[in-house]
């Protein structure tokens, strides 16, 4: 047998063991039980009972890594800085809102082009006989 991959999340064994099952690769787990019984009763602390896989057969062997590299590998997506359209204020690329005047980054275009208070939200109406107050 040939160990592959460790990891202290359940979630990913899960989805590992989906992928290899996908492509019929034989494959055992180990320390898949401790999970339920000692990490997630507080006994034995989750980094000390890391959940293994290991590949049955030595001719599967590049296929699984590369499948569970490939699962594994983390991506970063960085957006690039904006500036407002509306009043100019420089923002960090995950916002998808202007801060200052709620103004969308990606205005939604309608018959009369992109309005700022469509950003904000819908406004209110006031009903029969109410006054608006001014703030």
């Amino acid at each position: 047998m040939y160990k592959i991959h460790a990891t202290n999340d359940f979630s990913e064994l899960r989805y590992l063991q989906s992928l290899l099952d996908a492509k019929h690769i034989e494959y055992l787990t180990k320390d898949e039980h401790l999970m339920g019984l000692g990490a997630a009763a507080g006994q034995v602390p989750a980094h000390r009972c890391p959940m293994e896989v290991y590949i049955v057969r030595q001719d599967q062997l590049e296929t699984a890594k590369k499948l569970v590299r490939r699962a594994t590998a983390k991506v970063s997506i960085v957006l690039e800085s904006w500036t407002c359209s509306h009043c100019g204020e420089e923002l960090e690329g995950q916002f998808s809102a202007c801060w200052k005047c709620s103004t969308y980054r990606y205005q939604p275009k309608g018959p009369n082009g992109p309005t700022t208070s469509d950003a904000a939200g819908p406004k209110r109406k006031a009903g029969p006989g109410a006054t608006e107050k001014a703030g």
